[in-house]
């Protein structure tokens, strides 16, 4: 049977006693105009934050996009409540719309929506984005079902692909976030989301249902795409619970259950499906198969089976700078025993699901891995929210206290640092939660990466090497006073959400944007209310090292990396077909050889050419191409060795792109008396 896999945590609201009036946390990051108050809701408030007419938000993480598609203006800012109302605001904090995606009373820690919205131009006859967004109570109500629902960039309906209550789980829900990409490019659009009614629902662009998975349990992993088999399309990859118990046997038509089952012990699963599955339909009474519902254990690509429920969600990303992708994925705290499964975060090989490395975690791991340079060494690392522990079967306590963030680089299964984590006011979170997830990118301009992370009621940042950057200090005595010059972005009230990260005013800095509430001791009206932070001037705020990147770039910058929460990471770089080359000749020879190029993630690059030979051995040309999103480029390299005594003769091409780094290719020829060509035979019948 399946059970309700979720951790109703335990959160303690900070106290502050109004005697302390001076205390640090009163110093607060500069806020973005439009996003902070005048109101004092009580004696010790900052004044950070803008109130919004919703309730408190929780798990829903914002979302930050070109939403009316005018980039003059800058970016906007769309976030839901735990009631399920929607807002989209303006970089300057006017509110454009807000609309009600579902009314179903909550109770206790529950919200409508949980994931983050998604913004993906599904309508090009419309202007802007559009938004997409999951809905539904995480605890099960009969009269309270899950759904989809898609709105104009001026917050008109357009579908509501609404779920029926299951007869099995008794729940419909959407707790993760859709998922939305092009498959082709070429207007091939699906929408991806898991739901409490245990299946994987793939919608089409106008919120028809083009295909559903019976995953036979619920999916709180939210999907992310990459091309996996090399087909040109891109293909789902996502993670799911599983019940162990008896299931159908996909490759026998004989009746269920009596001699076409088997047991399956796994407790999750990772899958890669293609868009449009192919499939052969079973008997009703096997795997509920028919027309378009694809029945458990068939139609994927690939599947990987584990001794854990898997609530992260996965991430996709070129680790090794092969041209080969790798999978990124935690686990989930649902299962317990000892040893506990799931203290780990695995890669595995896109194209066919093997798995590449395991890595070690102190405990169990539901957040989503974040990625990219932290150590500034060209290479990218992975970041993750670690728990404090607990599981659900058996029932063991998540401690309140104890949740790490842990980072590695990917071909190492320890980690290179492993800290736990404390807000503003040295509070501890136990980061047991799918939706509170680490981002990346350098936030106050200066070419290094940071981290970034909500921590119980507070926003910090921490450097590559794992040091808190933002102050964490207790609210008394001469510790908190020596705290009062730093500044801090604190928020008063518990959130499990993630932040964004973006220039929304097109001022070619970086802000953090932030939902949550306010505890509002001063005027309880105002009490579980919506706030809205925006952040801005970090350079002002924290002091990190010099790194080797564009200023202010963001390798990780929102939940799944962007708004239509894609999950794939390709750094913007130049791809040489060939990272070496290493040639024998004789003297007096000529030989030509063509390099291909490439822009890693698609987007244009203007390259130059040029050479370290101080031996004349090598001649490029053209001395400059141009990369885009549909076709790759290619230069030649002539080595002449023409008077050349033998010996060993190094030279190095140099390739540079706008705010790239540079990319070498060493060269090494040996010119030899003579080189001897040896010719095999090929027979072929």
């Amino acid at each position: 049977m399946t059970r309700l896999r979720f951790f109703f945590v335990l959160v303690v609201v900070l106290l502050i006693a109004p005697s302390l009036a001076f205390a640090f946390y009163r110093n607060p990051v500069n806020s973005q105009p439009g996003f902070s108050r005048t109101e004092i809701l009580q004696q010790d408030d900052n004044l950070a934050g803008k109130q919004l007419d919703g309730a408190r938000i929780i798990r829903s993480s914002p979302v930050v996009s070109d939403l009316d598609g005018n980039p003059s203006n800058g970016l906007e800012i769309v976030i839901g409540d735990r009631n399920g109302k929607l807002f989209a605001l303006r970089n300057n904090g006017q509110v454009m719309w807000t609309t009600q995606v579902a009314s179903c009373s909550v109770t206790g820690d529950d919200s409508l929506l949980n994931g983050a919205p998604s913004l993906f131009d599904l309508r090009p006859d419309l202007p802007g984005l559009e938004v997409i967004v999951g809905y539904g109570k995480i605890l099960a109500d009969p009269s309270c079902p899950g759904g989809i629902r898609a709105y104009s960039a001026t917050g008109q309906p357009l579908w509501n692909y609404q779920i029926p209550i299951s007869s099995i789980s008794g729940q419909s829900g959407v707790f993760s976030t859709p998922s939305v990409t092009d498959v082709n490019g070429a207007g091939d659009i699906i929408i991806v989301a898991g739901s409490a009614d245990l299946y994987l629902h793939v919608l089409n662009k106008d919120g028809t249902l083009r295909w559903k998975y019976f995953a036979m349990d619920s999916i709180w992993s939210s999907p992310a795409f990459a091309d996996v088999n090399r087909d040109g399309r891109k293909d789902i990859i996502v993670g799911t619970d599983f019940t162990p118990g008896m299931v159908c046997n996909p490759n026998s038509i004989t009746p269920f259950p009596e001699t076409n089952s088997y047991y399956e012990s796994a407790k999750g699963f990772l899958y890669a499906f293609p868009a449009n599955p192919t499939f052969v339909a079973d008997p009703i009474y096997c795997a509920r198969d028919g027309g378009n519902v694809i029945g458990f254990g068939k139609g994927f690509l690939w599947a990987v089976r584990f001794d854990q429920s898997i609530y992260s969600s996965p991430a996709v990303a070129d680790l090794e700078n092969d041209g080969q992708l790798e999978v990124i994925v935690g686990s989930s705290c649902f299962y317990g025993g000892n040893p506990k499964p799931g203290r780990w975060v695995k890669i595995f090989n896109a194209a066919n699901g093997t798995e590449k490395m395991t890595l070690n975690a102190p405990e169990c791991v539901a957040s989503s891995p974040a990625i990219g340079d932290i150590t500034g060494d060209g290479k990218p690392e992975i970041v993750a929210a670690v728990a404090s522990g607990g599981s659900i079967n058996p029932p063991v306590d998540t401690p309140r206290e104890g949740g790490r963030l842990v980072a590695w680089t990917y071909d190492n299964p320890n980690p290179i640092w492993n800290i736990v984590v404390r807000g503003s006011t040295q509070e501890q979170a136990d980061m047991s939660e799918a939706f509170n997830n680490p981002l990346i990118a350098d936030i106050d301009g200066n070419g290094s990466h940071e981290v970034i992370i909500v921590v119980q009621n507070s926003v910090m940042i921490y450097n590559g090497a794992g040091q808190e950057l933002t102050p964490s200090c207790p609210i008394g005595g001469l510790e908190a006073q020596a705290c009062m010059p730093r500044k801090s972005m604190f928020m008063w009230m518990p959130i499990r959400n993630t932040p964004a990260i973006a220039d929304i005013d097109n001022d070619g800095k970086l802000e953090i944007v932030a939902a949550g509430s306010h505890t509002s001791y001063d005027q309880p009206a105002m009490q579980n209310r919506a706030f809205v932070y925006v952040w801005r001037d970090l350079e002002q705020a924290i002091t990190s090292a010099s790194g080797p990147y564009q200023p202010y770039s963001t390798p990780w910058p929102q939940f799944q990396r962007d708004p239509a929460h894609n999950g794939l990471f390709l750094e913007r770089r130049i791809r040489p077909g060939v990272t070496s080359m290493a040639v024998l000749m004789e003297a007096n020879q000529v030989q030509q050889y063509t390099i291909s190029l490439y822009s890693n993630d698609g987007s244009p690059i203007n390259v130059t050419i040029g050479e370290d030979d101080a031996s004349g051995v090598i001649q490029l040309s053209p001395t400059s191409v141009s990369l885009s999103s549909a076709t790759g480029s290619s230069f030649s390299v002539t080595i002449n060795t023409s008077s050349k005594a033998p010996g060993t003769y190094n030279a190095r091409i140099l390739l540079s792109g706008n705010d790239v780094p540079n990319v070498e290719i060493p060269i090494t020829v040996r010119v030899a008396t003579n080189v001897y060509t040896t010719y095999t035979p090929l027979v072929l019948r």
